[in-house]
């Protein structure tokens, strides 16, 4: 596994962590609006730290992905 490899795994790890953290305080306090709120800055940071990683990878291992339906083969 490279160091990147290792480093987009450690930061998944750290980001589920916080989400559960997030879904324990919600369970304590009962504030759901409070948790919806946390969860949606949540999933705006997790989405931009997945697409640096997404780009960096594509960027470096000049990734093409095919732009034809898979299962048919076009």
């Amino acid at each position: 596994m490279t160091n990147q490899s290792e480093a987009t795994r450690d930061m998944l790890q750290k980001q589920l962590k916080e989400l559960d953290q997030i879904f324990q305080e919600t369970m304590e306090t009962l504030n759901t609006v409070a948790g919806a709120e946390r969860v949606a800055k949540w999933k705006a940071r997790t989405s931009a730290l997945i697409a640096e990683s997404e780009a960096w990878f594509e960027t470096n291992h000049n990734r093409n992905i095919p732009q034809g339906n898979l299962a048919s083969g076009t």
